[in-house]
């Protein structure tokens, strides 16, 4: 159902406007697919300490020394925030841009 403008609304103003929304939309969907990454990078962490623990179990304690000291635990991007456990210790800033 379309929606009529409202009077002394221009075509630049609707265009802009359609341009504003569609920034909005893109922004949240990319959120999205950062804590997806974040979620998936943090299950690969917990399968890789899971794997380790295994190897030392299976008699393999060096190899599974040195893998944990080299990937568990590691930022999937160095000097990044992927490695801190949980989604509540990203950092926000103290005002958003909306």
């Amino acid at each position: 159902m379309a929606k009529e403008r409202p009077d002394r609304v221009s075509d630049g103003t609707v265009a802009a406007l359609g341009k504003l929304s569609s920034a909005f939309e893109t922004v949240e969907s990319a959120r999205g697919m950062l804590y997806q990454f974040h979620r998936m990078s943090g299950s690969a962490d917990l399968s890789l300490q899971e794997a380790v623990q295994d190897l030392r179990d299976a008699g393999h304690g060096d190899l599974a020394n040195e893998i944990s000291e080299c990937l568990v635990g590691r930022d999937v991007i160095p000097g990044s925030w992927t490695a801190r456990g949980r989604l509540g210790d990203v950092p926000v800033p103290a005002r958003t841009w909306w």
